[in-house]
């Protein structure tokens, strides 16, 4: 623990009454339950190697926070901490290419200088220098060089104005705020400077206006432990000793879970970091606090569960585990513990403090899950036993599962390949059906253009043969007419000729009229031949349809059957399959359940040992 007094050498202020209050007794808790002895010796460089050793460790948020102690609050400003190199980044970029940041980097080294240097003459000379500095830089009111001058006016004993500083504090709080810089670190730095202007009251005495800047600071960060810390002061010094006896609790939980999160990282170093630098040691450095002497022991006693007797048992056991040569076992991370938990309890196995104390049953914790972890790998030893015996069952079943697949995945792809093949099968029947009866309808439309079913046609071609044939008889019948006349003689040639006309118009006339008699017969039925040939062929597209709907629903049936026929038969070889499948499965139950049996005795005598290292039934 980094031990220090003030930075101007005053005492801490106190109240009144604390004259009448005991400290012995307050001072032997130190002594008693850490080991602890108060000194006051100023170690910056110390303080400065503690501050690197913290801002390196993997720590939560909830959890990262360097104590700032009020007799060395300055040195906050120097620390190589993320915050203050955040900050001094952004002053890069914000300076530029100016000769500002030069300008800053003098001001640091004086107030470096400021700090460690003993002489109160010096500490004048170089505080009043980095207040030179500052005012002579055009960026003097960036917030950065606020807060040093708050703290200058806060710590100097030359200069030291409350006022001043207070507004120097909230001044830099404005500017903060209309800075363009990361959430997190703004409000990281708005906690820090609350508690800065905490401390400006509370080295006046003004417990009061101090208690304010302390609860303000809780508010921008509510696990904030130096708000805490210093707002219990306040408090005590309001004689407000409830609130501050729980605050004091919450500083003993923040150790308590510091020390929780270095063991869970198996980090030595951060444990050690932890216990000497807890923050409960800062309560013996405040006389005032003995008040609360009864209730300070109380909140150890409950938060810490002090367990002396556990450390000379995880020796024990550690000691024990080794010997039963189960390093076969030990994952990488149950190594890294042993190795942890080992060195941890060489080093601390005579220390008397609380802190180490009360993490004996939290590294009993972790030895308890190193067991855990090679008793569940024996398990796995045996699981993987059985496993490898009830392999053979698990690939035949698999097996069958897969055949069952398989089958299921055929029918389905013959399924499907019947209902395209059906498909095809019904479109071939309707194209079929159909080219039909475009054909016929097609012989329908060209019958008025077919000779043949014309009646017209037919009554002129009857009408040509019988225009021809009368013309035939005409002639013979005059020839007939005029043999006859001419052998009864005596005739003239007039006479001839009218006798030749008339009995050729006999004739002729006779048979034209019975040849157009004839032709109107034929061209009448022509017209009756194509109106029954229609017909016929309109029969016919009616019996097509009707014969494709026949076709179709005949096909389909046929094909529904063929596909009934091809389920039962898969469903019988899948049901067979899956009795298969049960038959397996039984018997390897039965052979699971012997085999179990019979390493759970295997693993009850092997892992015996191991368990009798760790409180019974807390492995189950």
């Amino acid at each position: 623990m980094v031990v220090s007094n003030t930075i101007n050498s005053e005492p801490v202020p106190k109240p009144e009454n604390i004259i009448e209050v005991s400290t012995g007794r307050f001072r032997n808790i130190a002594r008693e339950y850490f080991q602890f002895e108060a000194k006051s010796s100023i170690e910056y460089l110390t303080s400065i190697k503690e501050s690197v050793k913290f801002f390196n460790l993997d720590v939560p948020p909830q959890l990262n926070e360097v104590f700032i102690r009020f007799e060395e609050a300055p040195l906050f400003w120097i620390y190589d901490s993320p915050i203050v190199q955040y900050f001094e980044d952004v002053l890069k970029i914000y300076f530029g290419k100016s000769n500002d940041y030069d300008y800053y980097k003098t001001i640091k080294e004086c107030y470096t200088k400021w700090i460690v240097i003993k002489s109160e003459n010096e500490k004048r000379y170089f505080a009043n220098s980095a207040l030179n500095y500052i005012d002579k830089s055009s960026s003097k009111h960036n917030f950065f060089y606020l807060i040093l001058k708050g703290v200058l006016y806060t710590f100097e004993k030359s200069l030291a104005n409350t006022q001043t500083a207070i507004g120097l504090f909230n001044k830099s709080l404005e500017v903060l705020n209309t800075t363009k810089v990361s959430d997190t670190y703004k409000d990281e730095l708005q906690y820090v400077i609350k508690i800065f202007m905490g401390f400006a009251y509370f080295k006046q005495k003004e417990s009061e206006q101090a208690r304010t800047h302390f609860r303000n600071a809780l508010n921008t960060k509510p696990h904030g432990i130096t708000a805490k810390f210093y707002l219990a002061l306040a408090e005590v010094q309001l004689a407000e000793h409830e609130t501050a006896a729980q605050l004091i609790k919450e500083l003993c939980q923040y150790d308590f879970k510091r020390i929780d999160h270095s063991i869970n990282k198996n980090n030595g170093g951060m444990f050690r970091y932890f216990v000497n630098n807890s923050v409960v040691y800062n309560l013996f450095y405040h006389r005032e606090l003995a008040i609360l002497i009864d209730q300070i022991e109380s909140e150890l006693h409950e938060v810490f569960k002090p367990e002396p007797s556990l450390i000379s048992e995880l020796k024990s056991n550690l000691s024990k585990l080794n010997q039963l040569e189960m390093k076969d076992y030990y994952s990488e991370e149950a190594k890294k513990t042993l190795v942890f938990l080992e060195k941890l309890i060489d080093h601390y196995f005579e220390s008397k403090n609380i802190l180490v104390i009360s993490s004996y049953r939290l590294l009993k914790e972790k030895f308890t899950s190193v067991v855990r972890s090679i008793y569940e790998a024996i398990k796995m030893k045996y699981a993987h036993e059985i496993n490898e015996k009830l392999q053979l069952f698990d690939e035949q079943v698999e097996e069958k599962r897969y055949a069952i697949t398989i089958l299921t995945n055929d029918f389905e792809s013959l399924k499907t390949k019947q209902k395209e093949k059906l498909a095809a099968m019904l479109k071939d029947i309707e194209k079929k059906i159909e080219d039909y009866i475009l054909t016929i309808e097609a012989r329908i439309n060209s019958i008025p253009m077919e000779k043949k079913h014309d009646p017209v046609y037919s009554f002129r071609n009857m009408m040509t043969y019988n225009i021809v044939v009368s013309s035939l008889l005409f002639f013979i019948g005059g020839c007939s007419g005029y043999s006859t006349q001419y052998f009864r003689g005596g005739i003239e040639f007039k006479e001839v000729l009218g006798q030749l006309f008339l009995a050729g118009i006999k004739w002729g006339l006779g048979t034209f009229l019975i040849g157009f008699l004839l032709a109107l017969i034929v061209a009448v039925s022509t017209f009756i031949s194509r109106t029954s040939y229609k017909q016929k062929l309109l029969q016919k597209i009616n019996w097509l349809k009707n014969q494709r709907e026949l076709e179709i629903s005949g096909t389909k049936k046929e094909f529904e059957e063929k596909e009934k026929l091809l389920k039962e038969n898969y469903d019988d070889r899948i049901e067979d399959l899956k009795k298969s499948i049960d038959a397996l499965l039984k018997d390897r139950l039965t052979l699971e359940n012997e085999t179990k049996l019979q390493m759970n005795e295997k693993l009850k005598e092997e892992a015996a040992p191991l368990l009798a290292l760790v409180t019974p039934g807390v492995l189950n």
